[in-house]
C-alpha cells in the first residue's frame, strides 16, 4: 500500500483526517508498537494477545489508507508516514490520557462481575480470567449453572456472562463453539460405527436435559432420529453440571445423549461409547451482558476470546486447553 494522504483529508493544520476512525484505541496500538517494535512485547503492554494487536494495526491502515509498518519476523519498523504519525501523536495523545486519568481518579473504581456457566469446559473460564489479569481492572468471575445465570443478568447482579446458545433478548454475540457428540450404549449396532448419521439412532431413547425448550427437544431429536421421526424423551437432571445427568441417564435407560466433546473425556463414560456426528454438530458459546453494561467491555472480552481456537474466527476445533 502506497504512502499517501487519505483523500480529502485537510491539507494545514493536521497531520491526517483521523476523525473518521472506528476506535481510538487503534491509535493507542500503533503508538505502543511505534515505542517497541517487538510486536510480542507491545502486546503484552496493551493487554492484548499479538494477533489481536496485528488485527487492530491492520485496520488502522485501512482506515488511514496508509501504510505505516513494515513487518518481518517479530520485527516490526515504521515506514516514513508512520514515522511521521507517531511524532505528531504522541503530545496530544499523552495530553488526552493526562486527562482521562483525572478524571478516572474522581470515580469510584467498580467490580466487574463475569458468570461462566459450568456446562463450558474449563478452558472458557481460563481465557477469561486471563482477559481480566490483563486489564488489572478489579473483578470477580463466578462459575454457575446456566439457568442461574438469566436471572443474574436480568436482576442486574452480574454484568456479563458466558454461556451455551445465541444471544436472545440481551446483548451479546457468539465467541466461539463446541463440538457435540452422542453418548450411546455400547451394545447398540451403531456402537462400532466411526460416527452417527442424522436418524441412526431411531430406536432409542433420546436424553434431554430438564431445562431443556422445546426448540432443543426438536433439534436434538432431528439430529438423532431424523427428520419428522418421534419416539421416547428420558428429560436428565441438572447436578451440577448438565452432562454428567446426561450421561448417567443414557446409562441407565439405554438411550443416546448429546453432550459436548472436551466434557465426555472427562466423565464417567462407563456402559456407554462416544462417536462424532456426521455432519458435525456445533453448539455455539455466547457472551452476553446485561442491558446497561457498556457495549464496548462485551466487545472487548468477545474479542479476546474470538481469538482462541474453536471460535468461528479460528475452526470448528476445541480450545486446546481441557
Amino acid at each position: 500500500m502506497p504512502d499517501r494522504a487519505v483523500p480529502g483529508a485537510p491539507r494545514r493544520g493536521r497531520l491526517f483526517a483521523v476523525d473518521h476512525l472506528s476506535d481510538w484505541n487503534l491509535l493507542r496500538a500503533f503508538l505502543v508498537v511505534s515505542g517497541h517494535l517487538e510486536r510480542d512485547d507491545a502486546a503484552r503492554r496493551l493487554g492484548l494477545s499479538a494477533r489481536t494487536l496485528t488485527r487492530r494495526l491492520g485496520q488502522l491502515e485501512r482506515e488511514l489508507d496508509l501504510r505505516l509498518l513494515i513487518r518481518s519476523g517479530s520485527r516490526t519498523t515504521l515506514t516514513p508516514a508512520g514515522a511521521r504519525l507517531r511524532d505528531g501523536l504522541v503530545g496530544p495523545i499523552a495530553e488526552i490520557s493526562a486527562q482521562l486519568d483525572d478524571v478516572r481518579r474522581q470515580r469510584p473504581v467498580t467490580t466487574l462481575r463475569i458468570a461462566i456457566s459450568t456446562d463450558l469446559p474449563a478452558g472458557w473460564a481460563e481465557e477469561v480470567r486471563a482477559w481480566l489479569h490483563q486489564r488489572g481492572r478489579p473483578a470477580v468471575v463466578e462459575l454457575r449453572a446456566a439457568p442461574a445465570i438469566d436471572g443474574l443478568l436480568g436482576s442486574g447482579l452480574i454484568d456479563l456472562a458466558l454461556l451455551l446458545g445465541e444471544p436472545t433478548e440481551l446483548p451479546g454475540m457468539v465467541v466461539g463453539y463446541e463440538p457435540a457428540v452422542v453418548a450411546l450404549p455400547e451394545n447398540h449396532p451403531a456402537a462400532g460405527r466411526t460416527g452417527i448419521a442424522t436418524g441412526a439412532l431411531s430406536d432409542l431413547p433420546i436424553v434431554v436435559p430438564e431445562t431443556a425448550t422445546s426448540a432443543h427437544r426438536q433439534i436434538v431429536g432431528e439430529l438423532l432420529r431424523g427428520d419428522g421421526a418421534s419416539g421416547q424423551l428420558i428429560t436428565a437432571p441438572i447436578v451440577g453440571t448438565t452432562d454428567p445427568g446426561m450421561l448417567h441417564a443414557a446409562r441407565e435407560h439405554r438411550a443416546a445423549a448429546l453432550v459436548l466433546a472436551r466434557n465426555a473425556r472427562r466423565l464417567d463414560t462407563t456402559g456407554l461409547v462416544i462417536r462424532p456426528l456426521e455432519p458435525a454438530h456445533l453448539v455455539p458459546v455466547m457472551l452476553a451482558g446485561r442491558s446497561e453494561v457498556p457495549l464496548r467491555q462485551v466487545r472487548a472480552l468477545a474479542e479476546e476470546l474470538i481469538g482462541i481456537p474453536g471460535s468461528p474466527a479460528r475452526s470448528a476445533a476445541p480450545p486446546a486447553s481441557s
